[in-house]
C-alpha cells in the first residue's frame, strides 16, 4: 500500500503554552504517522506566536503556500484543532482553504479530519476554541494578579537595586539599593539628575547608574517595600498590586517627597500625543508633505509652512466634531449601515446551520464590505466614534482610530480643516 504523504503544523503561544509544548505537539505527530503508515514531508513551527491572527506566523503562511504547489501533499496535520488558529473566522477560513486545496485536515488528539466535519460541527469548534483561548487567558491573568497580590514581582524588568529570589520576591542588591538609596537621598538635598549620575559613577569610577534610568527609579514606589505599578485611575498616581512586603529601600515618606518635587521640576512641555496624531494625519496645505514639531509650532518637513500647534490641534476637533452634524440624508445612510451589519450577522448564522457553503458566505461578504467601502456609510459610523473619543478625552485612542482609518487632513485657504480624499 503506497505512503500518503503528510506535513504537519504546531504553535506555541509562549506565555500561554508551557516550553514542552512544540517538542510534545511534534511528538504526536510523528507516532501517528508511523502508526498509520504515513510518510511526515515537513513539520511547520510558529513559536511564541499568537493563534488570533495570521499576520506574523511565517510559517503558517509558507505551509499554504506550500500546499498550493506540492501536489503530493494529501494530510494536513495538527495535535490539536486550537492550533490552525484561536479566532473562530480565522479557523473557518484556514479548514476551508485547506478543502478547496483538496487536502485533508487531521486533528489527531480530537481524532477529527476535514472530511467528516459539517458545517455546523465547524463552526461550533470554532466558537470553543475561541471561547477556550479567552477563558485561558483570564486564567492566567487571574494566576499572576494573585502571585503578585503574594509579593512575587512578575511584571518583567526587575527594578534597579533588587534581584529576585528563588521565589520571584524583591530582595535588595547589596550594592545597587545603595546607590537608589542615595539618588533619593540626593534629589532631596536639590540636586539635578544629571549631576547625580555625575556624582555617583566619578565615586565608583565606571557607569554604574545611567542618567536616563534615574528618573525611572524617582517614579517607582516599588522601593518603598509594595509593589506598585503608575496608573491615572489613583488619585496617588500609583496603584498598589502587592499584600506581602518586599525589602524596601527607602521610605514613603522620601519616596513621596521626591515624587513632588520630581513633578514640580519636571519641564512643562506640550501634550505629544496629539501633535503625535497630527504627525500622521495632518499634511503640509502648500505642498501637503508631513509635519513634524518645533518650538511650539508644527513645521512642514520642507519647510515652507508652519502653523501654532494649539491653533492646529482645535480646528481639527472642532472639524471632527462638526462632521457629527447629520442630515437627513446621512441619517437613511446610517440605518442602512446598520441594517448591513446585521446583514453579515445572518450570513455567519446561515454558514454555521449549513444553509449556505464557506464560498458562498465568503462571497457575500466580499459584497457586503464592497457596498460599505463605496458609500458614506463607513464615515459616518467611523465619525460618531470620534465623537465619542473626543467627549471622553481619550485622543491617544482617537490618534490610533484616525491612522486606521487613514484620514488625511489639511487646511484650505480660509483656515478650515477639509479632509483629502
Amino acid at each position: 500500500m503506497r505512503e500518503r504523504v503528510a506535513v504537519g503544523y504546531a504553535r506555541s503561544s509562549g506565555s500561554v503554552n508551557p516550553a514542552s509544548s512544540i517538542p510534545n505537539q511534534i511528538l504526536s505527530m510523528e507516532e501517528y504517522c508511523e502508526k498509520q503508515n504515513i510518510y511526515l514531508k515537513e513539520i511547520y513551527v510558529d513559536e511564541r506566536k499568537t493563534g488570533t491572527k495570521v499576520d506574523g506566523r511565517n510559517e503558517y503562511k509558507l505551509l499554504m503556500k506550500q500546499l498550493q504547489y506540492q501536489s503530493d501533499i494529501e494530510l494536513v496535520l495538527v495535535a490539536f484543532f486550537d492550533r490552525l488558529g484561536r479566532e473562530s473566522y480565522e479557523l473557518i477560513q484556514a479548514v476551508e482553504e485547506i478543502r478547496v486545496l483538496k487536502k485533508e485536515l487531521v486533528c489527531i488528539k480530537e481524532d477529527l479530519s476535514s472530511k467528516s466535519l459539517t458545517p455546523l460541527q465547524l463552526s461550533m469548534m470554532a466558537i470553543q476554541a475561541e471561547n477556550e483561548n479567552m477563558q485561558r487567558t483570564r486564567r492566567l491573568a487571574d494566576s499572576k494578579n494573585s502571585k503578585i497580590q503574594k509579593g512575587k514581582y512578575l511584571l518583567g524588568g526587575v527594578p534597579y537595586g533588587y534581584i529576585l529570589d528563588d521565589n520571584k520576591m524583591l530582595v535588595k542588591d547589596p550594592v545597587k539599593s545603595l546607590i537608589v538609596a542615595q539618588i533619593f537621598y540626593l534629589y532631596r538635598q536639590g540636586e539635578t539628575i544629571s549631576n547625580i549620575a555625575l556624582k555617583i559613577n566619578s565615586e565608583y569610577g565606571s557607569t554604574i547608574v545611567k542618567q536616563s534610568k534615574i528618573p525611572n527609579i524617582l517614579n517607582n514606589k516599588t522601593y518603598t517595600g509594595y509593589i506598585y505599578i503608575r496608573t491615572d485611575s489613583e488619585e496617588s498616581g500609583f496603584r498598589k498590586l502587592s499584600e506581602i512586603a518586599h525589602e524596601s529601600i527607602i521610605s514613603d515618606d522620601i519616596f513621596n517627597e521626591c515624587y513632588a518635587l520630581h513633578l514640580e521640576r519636571k519641564p512643562k512641555r506640550l501634550p505629544n500625543q496629539f501633535y503625535l496624531l497630527n504627525n500622521s494625519v495632518f499634511l503640509c496645505p502648500v505642498c501637503q508633505s508631513s509635519v513634524g514639531v518645533k518650538g511650539g509650532n508644527y513645521i512642514c518637513k520642507s519647510k515652507c509652512w508652519k502653523s501654532n500647534i494649539s491653533t492646529v490641534n482645535n480646528l481639527v476637533l472642532e472639524f471632527l466634531l462638526e462632521q457629527e452634524k447629520e442630515t437627513k440624508e446621512e441619517s437613511k445612510l446610517r440605518t442602512a449601515y446598520e441594517s448591513l451589519q446585521n446583514k453579515r450577522d445572518q450570513l455567519h448564522l446561515s454558514f454555521a446551520r449549513g444553509e449556505i457553503s464557506y464560498n458562498q458566505l465568503n462571497n457575500k461578504l466580499h459584497i457586503l464590505q464592497h457596498t460599505i467601502n463605496m458609500s458614506k456609510l463607513k464615515d459616518i459610523h467611523n465619525r460618531e466614534r470620534y465623537k465619542g473619543l473626543i467627549e471622553s478625552g481619550s485622543i491617544e485612542q482617537l490618534k490610533h482610530l484616525l491612522i486606521n482609518d487613514q484620514i488625511k487632513l489639511t487646511l484650505d485657504e480660509k483656515m478650515n480643516i477639509v479632509q483629502i480624499k
